[in-house]
């Protein structure tokens, strides 16, 4: 922020999302009074729209609200909370860095929470890549 007001840069935030629903299929989040749905299930995607969102915003790119509805609903990133199969569930993840593992974690916390019904049965696979 600092850096910014000595260059005399503006600094945009995005709006906080908020969540109206959540499971293994997918977010539903508030941008704004914006409903938006994401199959991208990592509980920090919505706030990874509401960046992407603010900063087309910031480009005063003529792109509807439809269309960024559209846009988030239709993307996908391999390996981020992956759900590749169920009974059981396979959900790949490709968390490569500490704060990548404790959003992991709070994931798999939130879908699959002590007590719950499911068998919280997990196994890793790390590749390191030199």
């Amino acid at each position: 922020q600092k850096e910014c007001e000595k260059m005399n840069v503006l600094l945009e935030f995005p709006l906080t999302p908020q969540i109206v629903n959540s499971n293994i299929c997918g977010i539903e989040f508030l941008y704004g009074t914006q409903k938006l749905h994401t199959a991208m299930t990592g509980i920090y995607q919505p706030e990874n729209a509401a960046l992407a969102i603010k900063a087309v915003k910031c480009l005063d790119a003529d792109i509807s609200d439809a269309d960024i509805a559209d846009g988030i609903a239709d993307a996908k990133w391999k390996y981020r909370f992956e759900v590749c199969g169920e009974k059981p569930y396979w959900i790949f993840d490709g968390a490569h860095n500490a704060d990548g593992m404790n959003v992991l974690s709070k994931t798999l916390k939130e879908y699959f929470p002590n007590g719950s019904e499911t068998e919280r049965r997990i196994k890793f696979a790390t590749i390191f890549i030199t």
